[in-house]
């Protein structure tokens, strides 16, 4: 399971992104910042080996998750 490799908050970033929520909607939902959302976004894209959002979507949906 490719998601079991994030961190907690990793995951919580993830399952928002894989609701479809922006980052200025998971900022407001989690109590960060954007640029700390885009950090972990971009995490993401390393961590879980793909490019896009909704690869992130699929990864999260696959694990189900959502």
């Amino acid at each position: 399971l490719r998601l079991g490799v994030l961190t907690d908050r990793e995951q919580d970033v993830a399952l928002a992104v894989g609701r479809g929520l922006t980052n200025a909607e998971i900022a407001g939902e989690l109590h960060l910042s954007v640029p700390t959302v885009k950090a972990h976004v971009s995490r993401l894209f390393d961590k879980l080996h793909v490019t896009n959002r909704v690869q992130i979507a699929i990864c999260v949906h696959d694990a189900g998750l959502v």
